[in-house]
């Protein structure tokens, strides 16, 4: 663990009218704590504060979770005409994309998604709206959400 103490005194002619005292820590778990040795000496006939002035936390809570909610599927469907009859029939050929686990924005899933799409032929695009907050996806084809698959972190509802 690291922290750092930083104390700043100002003293007047009779005693201390202030005082500031940055605290700094890190650590690489989930708890934080820490123990002065000696402890910090705070006047009995003054008053202190004590606030937070600052909390950096790193997004590492995977949102994407294998066999949970990590698939997604695109439907293309084509014509194909038949050799004997000379009728058409559409051919309904699904892609379905499995996505490593991780914590993921969406401007990252949208990359993820349009590179595994790229070789198919299926144009794909996933964004947000800053107006209203929400996701905007475009897509040459119908995507489908399987049972287990990333609609509700997208934002869309049950079909």
């Amino acid at each position: 663990m690291f922290y750092e103490y930083l104390s700043r005194e100002h003293v007047s002619s009779e005693k201390i009218d202030r005082m500031d005292c940055l605290l700094e820590f890190s650590q690489h778990s989930s708890e934080l704590s820490q123990d002065f040795f000696p402890p910090i000496a705070l006047n009995p006939d003054s008053n202190y504060v004590l606030g937070l002035y600052s909390l950096t936390t790193y997004n590492s809570i995977p949102n994407i979770i294998a066999n949970e909610n990590d698939t997604i599927s695109f439907e293309k469907v084509s014509s194909v005409k038949t050799s004997t009859s000379g009728s058409v029939k559409n051919k309904e050929e699904e892609n379905t994309i499995t996505i490593p686990s991780g914590s993921y924005e969406i401007v990252q899933l949208g990359e993820y998604l349009t590179k595994k799409l790229k070789g198919k032929n299926i144009v794909f695009s996933l964004s947000i709206n800053p107006s209203t907050m929400k996701v905007e996806m475009e897509c040459s084809h119908k995507v489908i959400f399987p049972p287990k698959s990333i609609r509700k972190i997208l934002g869309f509802k049950k079909d």
